[in-house]
């Protein structure tokens, strides 16, 4: 394996060249930027035998020239949010908030949604419960209909057309990036990174993988299934989104969709552009979808609404913190199937003695923390160290300078005058206590320092907890009181340790371990907090005659 890392490294140099290349010929540009990705992300372009192989080459690669691509990644999408801003310099965007069969006839009216980022022009359907009732009929009978007649490897060609489209420039994307930025905040570079990790781990290779690994046999997943096991999706795979990870989204359509099961989503309050516009893409290049997918927003309270959706859907599916997550948990009948997707949190763990190359860890973890600006699950909350205080104090450099790097190509978010007000006092309180912080106040991000006591701490916007350890082992038995909120973790120790500490981590609930710079990137074969996320939508019958 060694020697197929060295491999990597040598190759590092000529796949770099090569990118540069590969301009001038989008199609050729596009598979060669996808692999490099995959590189960089760590994710397998094999299978069986072949994969650690595959995970070597890869890493090498990574190790070599990762920092250099995704910095010339970053300057790419940095040239075309300024393209953006311009665009929509002195203009106001205008943004359906609702998609489906039966909305078009509903009246609607235009809302100006003041965001930190400026106004958008919201168009909302006014929806009544006779309305959605009938949009809920049509998706169970028309909606079901269409999808029995698909073929999978039909539906997954077209699946892979989206989120290829949405890689690409475009108008829509162009407006889905500059409200989403508006409405929540985020940058117009943080909302284009997320939307190119979210597609790339989108395509059509990987809703295969996904499909082999939870299911005993893609044959089993016809949408007319045939043989001794039939699969049954539900009638309607109903959905609440919500707004910390931009173009999230598409993956429960996706889910929804493979299985056989019409969907209906209601959109965040705070993000309820990008939806509409992922499903008139869909229904652009398949028309026949249409009869299956459906989205809208209506306010939070309006009760009757959210219980129709709640007791119409075969399957819910929700996101959202804690009051959220509580409130539809009231909501569903006993025994209903549901998915919650609550509040959780990742954490780092670092053995610095282990780092032969610091300013590459520093990139990394920076890059996790910087991805998402620490709004997601996939964020780690705190970073413990061992290996003594003259390593960790280089790290705490390294993490600096690659914050301020990453920061002036994809700066962090726009906060609100509670959120800057509740950042000034947490500061102003930790100098006045002598903690040991740093601000890189031009870019934006806060990093503290602690030793000793832990305390769970947070700050809006980016912000790392730099927290030093004796052992590894340590920062596990003080990860006991908030093991019910973990999800992710980064590890980096020992060969001899990460295995036993890989193993504490997943009994305390952590559903995803990967190396540092690998948080923000997952794939769909991921089982979010640790269940299959298509298994889980589907009942099988099994026929013995």
């Amino acid at each position: 394996m060694k020697l197929i890392r060295t491999i990597g490294e040598r190759a590092a140099g000529p796949l770099q060249r090569a990118l540069g290349w590969a301009e001038g010929f989008p199609a050729l540009s596009e598979w060669a930027e996808s692999m490099a990705c995959r590189a960089v992300a760590g994710h397998p372009w094999t299978t069986g035998p072949w994969r650690p192989a595959a995970d070597a080459l890869a890493d090498g690669w990574s190790r070599e020239h990762g920092r250099a691509f995704l910095l010339e990644r970053l300057r790419r999408i940095h040239a075309n949010a300024q393209r953006i801003e311009s665009r929509y310099r002195g203009l106001i965007p205008r943004c359906a908030t609702s998609f489906g069969a039966g909305f078009p006839d509903a009246p609607a009216v235009v809302r100006t949604a003041a965001g930190p980022g400026g106004p958008v022009e919201l168009i909302q359907a006014q929806l009544t419960a006779d309305r959605l009732e009938q949009t809920i009929r049509r998706l169970r009978g028309n909606g079901r209909a269409a999808l029995e007649k698909f073929d999978l490897g039909r539906l997954l060609q077209v699946l892979d057309a989206a989120s290829r489209e949405w890689l690409r420039d475009s108008g829509d994307r162009d407006l889905a990036v500059e409200a989403i930025h508006r409405l929540g905040g985020f940058s117009r570079e943080s909302v284009l990174w997320s939307m190119e990790l979210e597609m790339r781990s989108s395509l059509a290779a990987d809703m295969k993988r996904a499909l082999a690994m939870e299911f005993p046999s893609l044959e089993n997943l016809l949408m007319r299934g045939e043989g001794r096991a039939l699969r049954h999706g539900p009638a309607l795979l109903g959905a609440v989104f919500s707004s910390n990870i931009p173009a999230l989204p598409h993956l429960t359509y996706m889910r929804g969709l493979i299985t056989g099961s019409p969907v209906l989503g209601r959109c965040s309050s705070d993000e309820p552009v990008f939806t509409p516009l992922y499903l008139q893409t869909l229904a652009r290049l398949e028309p026949a979808l249409a009869e299956a997918i459906a989205c809208a927003w209506w306010p939070s309270d309006d009760a009757a609404l959210t219980q129709l959706l709640v007791s119409q859907s075969g399957h819910l599916v929700v996101y959202g913190g804690e009051q959220t997550i509580a409130h539809f948990h009231r909501l569903i009948r006993p025994g209903q199937p549901a998915t919650f997707h609550g509040h959780r949190l990742g954490v780092t763990l670092i053995d610095a003695a282990q780092a032969d190359d610091l300013q590459a860890l520093g990139f990394d973890i920076a890059m996790d923390h910087c991805t998402f600006d620490g709004a997601a699950c996939l964020s780690p909350r705190v970073v413990f160290v061992s290996g003594g205080k003259p390593q960790t104090d280089r790290l705490a450099a390294a993490i600096a300078a690659a914050m301020n790097t990453i920061s002036s190509l994809m700066p962090g978010p726009l906060l609100g005058v509670e959120q800057r007000a509740r950042r000034r006092v947490a500061l102003d309180e930790w100098e006045f206590g002598g903690q040991d912080f740093i601000s890189g106040a031009s870019q934006g991000w806060v990093m503290l320092r602690t030793s000793g006591e832990w305390k769970a701490s947070s700050l809006p916007g980016r912000f790392i907890h730099l927290h030093d350890i004796g052992r590894l082992d340590q920062a596990l038995d003080l990860l006991i009181p908030i093991q019910r909120w973990l999800q992710n973790a980064a590890l980096l120790a020992s060969p001899e340790d990460a295995p036993r500490l890989a193993g504490r981590l997943a009994a305390l609930g952590v559903s995803r371990i990967v190396r540092p710079g690998r948080m923000a990137t997952p794939t769909m074969m991921w089982r979010h907090d640790g269940r299959p996320c298509l298994g889980d939508l589907v009942r099988w019958t099994d026929i013995r005659l």
